[in-house]
């Protein structure tokens, strides 16, 4: 009742480190949970790897400790779908630390999951945490990066236009009920052209639309 035995499907491989990670779902008798996960390691080589990283989550609404979050670290940016299995994990503490160690002296993309099945994925309703950082570099001293990761929901809300306001004669101010980030083509072609249909039914040609970062909730639209 004191003991853990891990058995690996596959022989181990040489001149490889391997890491083993009790993560915090392991509890006592008393159902007791670990406050922090335990990492082992061991080398079938003569060398092994022992870099590390670390870094903190906190939750998106209040800034508090997002604590048993599993950490995920890729060795490329365009895992963010999470399609492919984390070449590393681990999860954060009580106090929403996390440290990554025994691993090879490089930089990986690290992102948090709060993943409620265990399949290690992105799934409908389960919140992530993108690094303040592309890329973290793993290293002997353990470097602790210093802004956090911040846990929140995906953002499936669409935005709603909250009031439309004639600013001038030709001059429209659309404000949204969030912030918005736009990408508009002064050059867009004619059978893309934008109008505004008004009350009467008639459609209202758009010479320009355009915003400014002071006020990114709102779209200002020239019109004939």
């Amino acid at each position: 009742s004191r003991r853990v035995v891990v058995r690996r499907p596959e022989k181990l491989r040489a001149e490889t480190t391997y890491r083993v990670v009790l993560d915090v779902t392991l509890r006592d008798q008393r159902r007791v949970a670990l406050g922090a996960p335990i990492t082992l390691a061991f080398s079938t080589g003569a060398e092994m790897d022992r870099s590390r990283l670390s870094g903190r989550m906190v939750h998106a609404h209040d800034g508090s400790a997002a604590a048993g979050v599993d950490v995920l670290a890729f060795a490329s940016s365009d895992s963010t779908i999470l399609t492919e299995r984390p070449l590393f994990r681990t999860q954060t503490d009580r106090e929403g630390h996390f440290l990554l160690e025994y691993l090879p002296s490089q930089s990986f993309f690290v992102v948090g999951l709060g993943d409620t099945n265990g399949n290690r994925q992105i799934d409908e309703g389960e919140k992530i945490a993108v690094p303040p950082h592309e890329w973290v570099q793993a290293d002997t001293t353990g470097a602790v990066v210093q802004t956090p990761w911040v846990l929140t929901d995906i953002d499936r809300s669409s935005p709603r236009v909250e009031r439309i306001r004639a600013v001038t004669e030709d001059e429209l101010e659309i404000r949204f009920s969030e912030q918005l980030r736009l990408f508009l083509d002064d050059n867009m072609p004619s059978d893309h052209a934008l109008s505004l249909t008004i009350e009467n039914g008639k459609d209202l040609p758009v010479r320009a639309l355009w915003f400014t970062e002071d006020r990114p909730r709102r779209i200002m639209a020239l019109a004939e």
